[in-house]
């Protein structure tokens, strides 16, 4: 309002000593005056937010699935918190320079956002099972180590869990015996629309034995052997990349996106890693696995067959975090895979360090290791 009336009255006064020029001039002048007089411009905005906090996803009566195997299904919400809200308000100023004849008025934004999350307990199915692999909230795998997620298996001595039972009250809360479910505490719901999304779960469930004395066949395997023995990094079990460049005067310069070489999976860490999960969760009394590692031959005639570790690329590759060596021998002083066309015909030897590296973690296992060259 202030710099409304000093225009006015700074038009009224520049047309009487200068004219009408004289009337915008003066104009300016009281505009600017009265909106350092003023302050600042304030705004508010407010994000979107949603009008019902209740949670209504579970469904009444429906039939609890029995698993065997391994099986990806849907769950049932059978206990959840209101959708909790939590609002985030930022101030931010700007403007407010003089220089260029300018105006000393500031704008002050100030910015409200409503963030949604919930609290819920799903049912999967009848337990026991042996575990709960992996869980998708609609198409997008979750990293189940980030976030909370408490995985009850079904057995007919788990307890209630500690979570809703602050809010159902001890005594109160059931333990759900024999049912296998999964509690994810604040559930980020921007993602989705601030809905809550469909989960779904993979399980693992062995076939109980028939009866005492009787096992299954997974149960009577106590050794495996480890393949393809050939694949420069297949073993590892750290991330290995592959960098596309060429060489510039002695130096490497990159001309592409690194690659993972040995991480194909949803589950965020190298193949391998998830292989021996795999591998030990289908056979439960494994105790022993071998690992089958490839050189190669010079020639078919035995007389004359030498033998030595080969790689897949001499040039234009470099891979981190490891060099490939094997046995002394490096990239460049190995000898390379034959191709047809440009395509491989054999995997490289697998790299001594991912082998170390393997046994390791198979001993962290308490798995007992042989080891089986093959050429």
């Amino acid at each position: 309002m202030g710099s409304i009336v000093l225009a006015t009255v700074g038009r009224a006064v520049g047309t009487y000593v200068g004219g009408p020029i004289g009337g915008q001039v003066g104009a300016q002048i009281g505009s600017d005056l009265g909106s350092s007089l003023e302050g600042p411009t304030k705004h508010s905005y407010e994000g979107a937010r949603l009008e019902s906090l209740a949670v209504q996803t579970s469904t009444y009566g429906r039939m609890i699935p029995m698993v065997f195997g391994r099986v990806r299904i849907g769950g049932n919400v059978i206990w959840s918190r209101p959708i909790k809200e939590t609002v985030t308000t930022t101030t931010t100023t700007q403007g407010g320079g003089k220089g260029g004849g300018g105006s000393a008025k500031k704008s002050k934004t100030t910015s409200t956002q409503y963030n949604y999350s919930v609290t819920l307990a799903i049912a999967v199915c009848e337990g026991e099972v042996n575990q709960v692999n992996r869980v998708w909230a609609d198409s997008k795998l979750l990293d189940l180590s980030k976030g909370t997620y408490r995985v009850y298996r079904g057995t007919q001595t788990q307890l209630p869990d500690a979570l809703i039972e602050s809010y159902q009250g001890v005594g109160k809360t059931p333990a759900y015996r024999g049912l296998a479910y999964v509690v994810i505490e604040d559930f980020p719901l921007a993602d989705y629309g601030n809905r809550i999304p469909n989960f779904t779960f993979e399980v693992t469930r062995r076939a109980p034995q028939a009866d005492v004395g009787s096992a299954t066949a997974e149960s009577m395997v106590t050794s495996v052997m480890i393949i393809p023995g050939s694949g420069e990094f297949v073993y590892d079990t750290q991330t290995e990349y592959k960098i596309s460049g060429t060489d510039a005067f002695g130096n490497f310069v990159q001309n592409g996106y690194q690659i993972p070489l040995n991480q194909h999976t949803a589950e965020g860490k190298a193949n391998m890693l998830v292989a021996l999960d795999q591998l030990q969760q289908t056979f439960p009394n494994l105790s022993w696995v071998g690992v089958v590692v490839n050189w190669f031959g010079t020639s078919m005639d035995v007389a004359s067959c030498e033998v030595y570790p080969c790689v897949e690329y001499q040039s234009g590759v470099q891979t981190t975090p490891d060099d490939w060596q094997v046995a002394g021998y490096n990239r460049a002083s190995a000898r390379l895979i034959g191709n047809d066309s440009g395509v491989l015909r054999y995997g490289g030897t697998p790299d001594d360090g991912s082998i170390m590296r393997l046994v390791s973690e198979l001993r962290s296992r308490g798995l007992q290791i042989f080891f089986y060259p093959m050429m």
